[in-house]
């Protein structure tokens, strides 16, 4: 345990997950590691390309995966896992994991902090009966009898990863304590620096160490603590990005497309009328042009309680959470539409407040975005066109293109600077003969 996390922060495709499965298995044969991913995909990656290590996953066949897994660590295995299963380790699953000497790698940031989605009559209800809160607030469970329909909530109580938030509210958080048994903490991810990650593990006084990838392809990617500046890459001419209509007026400011933006349209506010249904034609007119421009594959979101409302038949069936990361599932999409303007719960951000955590709201929604994005065919070097109605989170993307393309230095204020039409308009699917190598 050295209270210490390794932070592998370079750029989607640069290469991570081959270096990090080179690094597993050029390590020492005695060293034991538990591979955590947001998705089964890369649970089988990591299985097929380290064969001499023998990763497994927990099976739920005929115990649970919580039982499954302590099993494998007694056993001293290497294992492949997901990050839902992460959250729930408890202090026997913490012993072993102390106990073999683990390393933990996290491909792609979990969702460390995040509200319980319980009704607030259930938080007093179960909180009255079933659990002790403590001091901090943590909840712990007292009643080992139990048997019912807040068994749901359980496992993560008692794992230690549940917090009341007011009367109302409940939190997860991951237990440090988990993390703590680990002899190393490898994270790879990308923007590191706008995410709830970083904030979590400053908040508990813990370190980073920054790694970097070298190499060109996929048969030299490696791990290096030596600095590697990173290498400019051009995505302007790949990213065709359409802001704003002529047509109907859709409010587009700082407020606009954020969470309680979409709540105050169905609320029927006046100041709001018909922004959703206005949303919705600008959505669907602009999968139609995408569509007549050689930009196949609809690829949408908007917050999940939102769905049904803003979704249209012109690009229904090509929804993708908000929150989706480290999957290759969507490569082959091309026309995008981001309706949204991320920021963090306000529940979230008290709780974090509270506690002495600091926040960069900017930086989170940027990486949010980003990460979304690069779910689509621009992974693969391909050309994408791009809605973005969202003045704020225009700005935010646009401004990290000229960073990463290296026409700028560093991003600017998305609150002080002024939405500018892109100079350069990006090459249509037509024009390029074949992708174009990103790494």
């Amino acid at each position: 345990m050295s209270n210490t996390v390794n932070v592998v922060d370079s750029i989607m495709g640069s290469g991570k997950t081959t270096a990090m499965i080179r690094y597993i298995n050029e390590s020492s044969p005695d060293r034991r590691f538990i591979f955590c991913t947001p998705y089964l995909e890369q649970v089988e990656r990591i299985i097929n390309n380290c064969p001499g290590r023998s990763f497994v996953q927990p099976d739920d066949q005929f115990t649970s995966k919580l039982s499954s897994v302590k099993a494998l660590l007694s056993a001293n295995l290497n294992i492949a896992t997901t990050h839902a299963l992460f959250m729930i380790l408890d202090d026997e699953a913490r012993e072993l994991i102390f106990d073999g000497n683990y390393t933990l790698i996290i491909d792609e940031a979990m969702d460390i902090f995040g509200l319980v989605d319980i009704t607030p009559y259930d938080v007093w209800s179960m909180c009255q009966d079933y659990c002790e809160e403590a001091a901090d607030h943590r909840l712990s469970w007292v009643s080992p009898d139990y048997r019912g329909r807040f068994d749901i909530y359980r496992q993560e109580i008692e794992a230690g990863a549940v917090y009341r938030c007011g009367p109302n509210n409940l939190i997860r958080i991951t237990n440090i304590e988990t993390f703590a048994a680990f002899e190393q903490v490898f994270l790879l991810t990308y923007l590191f620096d706008g995410q709830l990650h970083k904030t979590y593990f400053e908040m508990h006084g813990w370190s980073f160490q920054n790694w970097y990838i070298e190499g060109h392809d996929v048969d030299t990617f490696r791990l290096t603590l030596d600095p590697v500046p990173p290498a400019a890459r051009d995505y302007t001419q790949l990213i065709n990005i359409k802001h704003h209509f002529r047509s109907e007026k859709l409010k587009t400011g700082r407020a606009c497309f954020s969470l309680n933006w979409y709540q105050r349209c169905l609320s029927k506010d006046p100041t709001l009328a018909d922004q959703l249904q206005i949303l919705k034609r600008h959505m669907s007119s602009f999968f139609r042009t995408a569509a007549s421009e050689g930009y196949d594959g609809a690829m949408w979101t908007t917050y999940k309680s939102f769905r049904k409302t803003l979704a249209a038949p012109t690009y229904n069936r090509g929804f993708v959470h908000c929150s989706a990361k480290a999957t290759n599932a969507f490569r082959d999409k091309t026309a995008l539409a981001y309706p949204i303007n991320r920021y963090i719960n306000p529940n979230l951000v008290n709780f974090i407040s509270a506690r002495g955590g600091k926040i960069d709201h900017n930086a989170f929604a940027l990486s949010e975005m980003v990460q979304w994005v690069w779910r689509s065919a621009i992974r693969d070097g391909k050309p994408i066109m791009l809605y973005i109605p969202s003045d704020r989170m225009y700005r935010l993307f646009t401004n990290w293109l000229d960073t990463v393309s290296g026409k700028t230095s560093s991003a600017s204020d998305p609150d002080t600077d002024q939405p500018k039409p892109r100079k350069k308009r990006a090459r249509k699917p037509g024009d390029l003969p074949e992708a174009i190598p990103l790494s």
